[in-house]
């Protein structure tokens, strides 16, 4: 995937939650983050993610597709946007 190329793009929103659908309060990364990692996933838990970009006005992207289940602590983040 390539990253977004807008010019005024500022960074990522990552939005993690147990339910599909169901997302608490995102990890905010920088534009030039390419791969994020959490630590300490429950492993009896599936995590389900999903991501928005945001530019340097606060703009949010559409969320990727939501509801995808992770069962690692590393991904990467470009998927499109």
């Amino acid at each position: 995937m390539v990253p977004n190329q807008e010019t005024n793009l500022a960074g990522y929103r990552i939005y993690r939650g147990t339910n599909p659908g169901v997302y608490g309060v995102p990890t905010t990364v920088g534009k030039k983050i390419t791969t994020y990692q959490y630590a300490n996933l429950l492993t009896d838990k599936t995590h389900y993610f999903t991501i928005t970009a945001f530019d340097a006005s606060g703009n949010e992207s559409l969320p990727s597709p939501g509801g995808e289940e992770i069962y690692r602590q590393c991904f990467h983040l470009f998927r499109g946007f």
